[in-house]
């Protein structure tokens, strides 16, 4: 009967183990629906174009822990506009070479803001308003999502300005729950055993 319960308590926690791996996701809290007028970065984007409903102003959450990846997509932009992480410059639409890279990230807000140059300004995830110097969504999967800039140009509402692709995917379990899981799934072949014998 214990050796039941263990094993019982061993499929559970695979089960439990499993189920919180394949949880990392993107969600989008608020946010104002916008049709996309004049979109045209360079080199472009096949699932974003003139004419795309996107969310304006809304703010980008991971479900759970997970690993992002970011891919600069491209720019169309008179202003010097950079991408930042967790207080890191990683993207500019003025200079290169712009490499994908992956974080570690934990559940919440990402930490992610545009900024943008001559007039300078800032804008962070989930704390844009309006339509200048400010930050749309759009999620095409679960798992990814585009944030598109508008700066401050007062001269367009095209969100072309610098445009990136998150992608994320589970943060794999660490070597040891494997064999903890294993350890313990040994463990109910050796009761299933017994009581068969």
């Amino acid at each position: 009967m214990k050796l039941r319960l263990i094993a019982g308590a061993a499929l559970a926690a695979a089960l439990g183990l499993a189920s919180a791996v394949q949880a990392a996701t993107f969600t989008i809290a608020g946010g104002d629906p916008f049709a996309l007028a004049g979109y045209d970065p360079a080199p472009g984007t096949p699932d974003i174009s003139s004419g795309t409903s996107v969310l304006r102003n809304g703010a980008l959450s991971l479900a759970d822990k997970g690993r992002v990846t970011f891919s600069y997509v491209g720019s169309e932009a008179g202003y010097s506009n950079t991408f930042w992480v967790a207080g890191a410059q990683r993207f500019a639409n003025k200079s290169g070479p712009n490499e994908a890279f992956t974080l570690k990230l934990g559940a919440g807000l990402l930490p992610f803001e545009f900024r943008t140059a001559s007039p300078a300004g800032t804008v962070a995830n989930g704390a844009s308003t309006g339509f200048y110097k400010s930050v749309a969504l759009f999620q095409t999967a679960p798992s990814t999502v585009y944030a598109l800039f508008n700066d401050a140009s007062t001269s367009d509402k095209d969100y072309d300005d610098l445009v990136v692709r998150m992608d994320v995917a589970p943060v794999p379990l660490p070597a040891a729950a494997w064999l903890m899981i294993a350890g313990l799934a040994g463990l109910g072949a050796v009761a299933r055993r017994r009581r068969a014998a």
